[in-house]
């Protein structure tokens, strides 16, 4: 597997449960008028979307590691079917779901930054419409993270095992092959 450590993984955490944490400082803060909630969650906000910055830096390296695997994959099917072999149906739609986990975690983030943005520059003024609006923001983005954890949690959970376990089966099986090959040989 051309991915030995998974930093991707150990970090993504963080920056969700921040993020989340920071909605939920902010909305309790603002309703009950409590401005040490939301100056926690604005420091929440903002290492929240640094973490989420650094979570993208992160996944871009997992995900060119997970197209290496496909690659890999696809070379040992090609090797081990003599060029006529197919990669399996998973390798497909791993791939369209690490692109689409990709936009969702960009969209996200941006939004936390436009958030975090919009927050330090109208700290006093979030009120009323305003206030509604930031808030409706938060959500907005809490609900792009939620998708967001749930495909990278496919990709790291479902997908990367099914592609070690199948690269780990025709090896296995070519490994065989040319083992019988060459007993059929040595006896001529």
């Amino acid at each position: 597997m051309a991915s030995s450590l998974p930093i991707h993984a150990m970090i993504v955490h963080f920056p969700i449960a921040l993020l989340f944490f920071s909605v939920i400082l902010d909305a309790v803060g603002f309703i009950r008028r409590r401005s040490d909630l939301q100056q926690a969650g604005y420091y929440s906000l903002l290492a929240g979307a640094i973490g989420g910055l650094l979570a993208i830096v992160t996944g871009f390296v997992a995900a060119r590691a997970m197209e290496i695997d496909r690659i890999n994959l696809l070379r040992e099917v090609v090797k081990s079917t003599g060029g006529k072999g197919v990669l399996p149906e998973f390798a497909d739609l791993a791939m369209r779901t690490l692109e689409v986990h990709t936009v969702f975690s960009i969209y996200a983030t941006g939004v936390f930054l436009a958030l975090l943005l919009w927050r330090g520059t109208h700290r006093e003024q979030l009120r009323g419409l305003s206030l509604t609006a930031y808030l409706a923001g938060a959500v907005l983005a809490s609900l792009l993270l939620v998708r967001t954890g749930f495909l990278g949690g496919q990709l790291g959970h479902d997908f990367k095992p099914k592609f070690q376990n199948h690269l780990e089966q025709i090896q296995k099986s070519s490994v065989g092959m040319d083992r019988g090959a060459g007993v059929g040989k040595t006896g001529e």
